[in-house]
């Protein structure tokens, strides 16, 4: 590990990996880091996402706190979804995030759905990759990125922050 790490040599990674269990803990997640950090370069099957999704499962934290992109699907449907999707796209973009298409074989480690009705309100839900909801919010129908950001950064936050006892795995 340490030698594909220092060399940025990712078969000695790959190899790495599959000698690692997620129950050895740091070793696995040092090689998933060091993996997701080479930024897709020579990473077979869907690059860094499915290295990310990993991580994100082994430590939720540790794409924020070691600076690496989370990989989301996002769907929108309802009133405006194409406008809000791509305003959705492009502020996530900006604030580092990877957006990855559904049947693609990237991985995303969360999916955020948006849907807006007649009512006038968008719920939003994001889930891991488990299929469990982690956060949700309600929000007035809005094209405005100045709008979005708020709601979108506190299911974002929210996304991120795991109780004792509420990890997935």
């Amino acid at each position: 590990m340490e030698m594909g790490r220092e060399a940025g040599d990712v078969d000695l990674l790959l190899r790495s990996l599959d000698e690692f269990s997620p129950e050895e803990g740091e070793p696995y997640e040092r090689t998933l880091r060091a993996l997701s950090a080479l930024d897709g370069r020579g990473v077979q099957g869907g690059g860094t996402s499915n290295i990310k999704s990993r991580l994100y499962i082994v430590n939720p934290g540790g794409i924020r706190q070691y600076g690496l992109s989370l990989p989301i699907e996002l769907n929108v449907t309802g009133e405006g979804s194409p406008m809000i999707s791509r305003r959705l796209k492009s502020l996530l973009r900006r604030a580092g995030y990877n957006i990855v298409r559904r049947g693609a074989d990237s991985e995303a480690a969360a999916l955020m759905t948006i849907s807006s009705n007649d009512s006038g309100k968008m719920r939003w839900f994001m889930s891991g990759p488990n299929g469990n909801t982690r956060s949700t919010a309600v929000s007035d129908i809005s094209r405005r990125k100045r709008d979005l950001a708020p709601v979108l950064t506190g299911i974002l936050d929210s996304f991120y922050t795991t109780g004792l006892g509420e990890a997935e795995g």
